[in-house]
């Protein structure tokens, strides 16, 4: 009988270990990421040669800029970055609709 009540003291201590070590390591996920998060950051937009800024759009967690100048400079472009890291994550070409379009293989 006193075997018995050990075996069951032991267990019961066992789920209250893991318990805390579950609990703990998702607490930590969690509070770690948003703390990255609210770090500031900087980043350089990748502007072509002779192109200019001129609009930038703010989403939830995006960032989009619209170049403005020459198309031949490859100025006609969006560019889409993450609001939380700075990160470039597209890049959008915006073509003249006057222009003969090239087929894509």
């Amino acid at each position: 009988m006193k075997a018995l009540k050990v075996l069951v003291i032991l267990m019961g201590v066992a789920i209250v270990a893991g318990f805390a070590v579950v609990a703990l390591t998702i607490a930590g996920r969690s509070g770690g990421s948003a703390s990255r998060s609210d770090e500031p950051w900087l980043t350089r937009a990748p502007l072509p040669e002779g192109c200019s800024l001129a609009e930038v759009a703010l989403g939830e967690d995006r960032v989009l800029l619209r170049l403005e100048g020459p198309e031949s400079l490859g100025c006609r472009q969006l560019l889409l970055i993450d609001a939380r890291s700075g990160e470039l994550k597209g890049r959008i070409e915006v073509a003249d609709p006057q222009a003969p379009q090239v087929p894509q293989n």
